[in-house]
């Protein structure tokens, strides 16, 4: 039978959307594990002329170890270190930008892309991909997320968070609930094979 599979849900909390008029917009939010951050690190150099141009002039690095590399100079970065999930979602709540590193084509599979969009967070993604169907999750550059490689389009950031935050209202984890109990219903349905 067919595969199938299903965007990740956040393990940060799903709050009401926050309206960027009243979040922080110079400090870009860079969390996750050591390696996802590191990823990002790597690559920020050469998202800063874009950086720049959205008003970033800060990081805020959220997750357990040392992730920021010795000399990093790109901007000033602020540790927080290991977060509770109600902290991180403070944080995501009031801040309007987030780096990931992850490549497009999977980016409904990404964790922190998941976090992100039930905050309502604009995405800022490093790591630009070719989205396939079905396993762009129906996301697009420009409408979910901004691709940092590519020219900043001139849709308002608002139009992005809310667009954001409503394709994530349809992969709660109340939504997985309901898809996974219609599996195993259907299956139950469909008896011994």
């Amino acid at each position: 039978g067919p595969i199938l599979f299903a965007p990740c849900f956040s393990m940060i909390g799903e709050p009401p959307l926050v309206p960027l008029t009243l979040r922080n917009h110079d400090t870009a939010i860079v969390f996750g594990l050591r390696a996802q951050r590191a990823a990002v690190y790597a690559s920020v150099a050469a998202a800063l002329p874009a950086l720049r141009s959205l008003g970033v002039n800060r990081l805020l690095d959220i997750g357990p170890d040392q992730a920021v590399p010795t000399g990093f100079t790109a901007l000033p970065v602020e540790q927080r270190g290991a977060l509770s999930p109600a902290e991180v979602s403070a944080c995501l709540a009031n801040h309007t930008f987030a780096l990931i590193n992850y490549p497009a084509t999977f980016l409904c599979k990404s964790g922190i892309f998941a976090a992100c969009s039930s905050h309502g967070i604009v995405p800022l993604l490093l790591a630009p991909g070719i989205l396939p169907e079905p396993l762009s999750g129906g996301l697009s550059a420009g409408m979910h997320y901004l691709d940092l490689s590519a020219p900043l389009p001139l849709a308002p950031l608002e139009r992005i968070s809310e667009a954001t935050y409503a394709w994530y209202q349809q992969h709660t984890l109340v939504a997985h609930a309901h898809d996974v109990a219609a599996l195993l219903n259907r299956f139950v349905a469909q008896g011994p094979v």
